[in-house]
């Protein structure tokens, strides 16, 4: 009986709590002090639009996704933690050397909470060339709604959807995409 008064104390409680506080001024249209607009799930789909966003280096900066320009843009959701990241980074390396000059942009995301040092120095130790953006929360799990690692997703020029797999984009996968969207960039080069 006991238990029933205090569940219908707390009940009350509850109920009148929020009329007795004062309206805080970031509450109007905002979860957290995030707009709605930051806070709304992205459409993943294939062939829509992604809209552009902002994300944070590892040296603090802020950079729109918009900015890096190119025919295409890959970003790669990783941790130091996943294997199948790491172990693919040698051959996304590869590829970016062969076909960023003829408009390959890759954006990695980095998923590791914990421990935030462990990416920027694996970055430096593998020479990593293109743009790391640090784990945000509002960013990776709730705009992207990314559990899962790696995940990658391939972007056009116009911001379309070309792809949005994990084994469809890793190592030859991946050569095999840019091949056929932009062409065998090594066949003028001589690269292998």
């Amino acid at each position: 009986m006991q238990f029933v008064s205090r569940f219908t104390q707390l009940s009350v409680f509850a109920f009148l709590l929020p009329a007795a506080l004062p309206a805080q001024p970031h509450s109007q249209g905002t979860l957290r002090g995030v707009t709605a607009s930051e806070s709304s799930r992205f459409d993943l789909a294939k062939g829509s639009t992604l809209p552009d966003f902002t994300y944070t280096a590892f040296d603090g900066s802020k950079h729109k996704f918009s900015d890096l320009g190119g025919k295409y843009r890959l970003i790669d959701f990783w941790a130091t933690w996943c294997v199948p990241c790491v172990a693919d980074l040698p051959s996304k390396k590869r590829l970016y050397a062969k076909y960023h000059a003829h408009g390959l942009e890759i954006l990695g995301i980095d998923a590791e909470e914990r421990v935030p040092d462990a990416a920027p120095k694996l970055i430096a130790e593998m020479g990593i060339p293109w743009p790391q953006a640090q784990f945000e929360h509002n960013l990776v799990e709730t705009r992207f709604g990314v559990y899962k690692f790696p995940t990658l997703i391939l972007v056009d020029a116009s911001g379309r959807i070309v792809s949005t797999a994990d084994s469809q984009l890793l190592g030859d996968a991946l050569n095999q995409v840019l091949k056929q969207l932009m062409g065998d960039a090594t066949a003028s080069r001589g690269v292998p």
